[in-house]
């Protein structure tokens, strides 16, 4: 049991990381990241300290759609800054 919680962990914190690097991609402010990590925080601090395969799930497949919202808008907005780079030439 507790190398499948450490798996989860690490997959937990890959892609907390992958979300933090798109938001700042995204923004290009660090404000952005101290407020996602800050009420992160709060939220795991006012929970009861539990953990279970559920929640921990729940809050991976959270994260994977915030990843793929967030990889569609910046591949969205990078098409529109090439397509304007490319009529300035």
């Amino acid at each position: 049991m507790i190398l499948g919680q450490t798996g989860l962990q690490l997959i937990y914190s890959l892609l907390i990381g992958i979300v933090l690097a798109q938001l700042f991609i995204k923004t290009e402010n660090i404000y952005p990241l101290i407020l996602f990590h800050g009420l992160h925080n709060l939220l795991q601090f006012l929970g009861n300290g539990e953990s279970s395969v559920i929640l921990d799930t729940t809050v991976i497949g959270i994260l994977v759609i915030a990843i793929t919202v967030l990889a569609f808008s910046l591949r969205k907005n990078n098409t529109v800054k090439n397509a304007f780079i490319h009529e300035r030439i």
